[in-house]
């Protein structure tokens, strides 16, 4: 449906996201349809049961744009720093894999 339509939609689901967070957590867009949210103080059961309350929120929800309702699905990767000594890089490199084991599942759930 071209750029903007794209774009119209990203505004949305960014959204509809960040009602989903509390104040202390960060929603961010890191580029074309990647998003990333850091959750301090988050075990990983928490994570991804925030994730999958993003999902639910955002999968088949209808999004207005220019040119009518558009409906998307996602593919979402949570990890966790618990115990870990990681950089940022490792920690999206991580996130970054299990997003993509889902979306090579082609399952649209959340992969932690």
């Amino acid at each position: 449906l071209g750029h903007q339509v794209g774009d119209e939609v990203l505004v949305e689901v960014a959204r509809l996201g960040q009602v989903q967070v509390r104040y202390n957590d960060l929603w961010a867009r890191l580029g074309g349809d990647e998003f990333a949210l850091l959750l301090p103080e988050t075990d990983s059961e928490r994570a991804v049961a925030l994730a999958q309350r993003l999902r639910e929120t955002i999968v088949g929800q209808p999004l207005a744009t220019t040119r009518g309702p558009v409906t998307v699905g996602l593919s979402l990767g949570t990890v966790s720093l618990a115990g870990e000594n990681w950089t940022l890089d490792d920690l999206f490199r991580a996130a970054d894999q299990a997003m993509y084991a889902d979306k090579l599942a082609r399952r649209g759930e959340v992969c932690a």
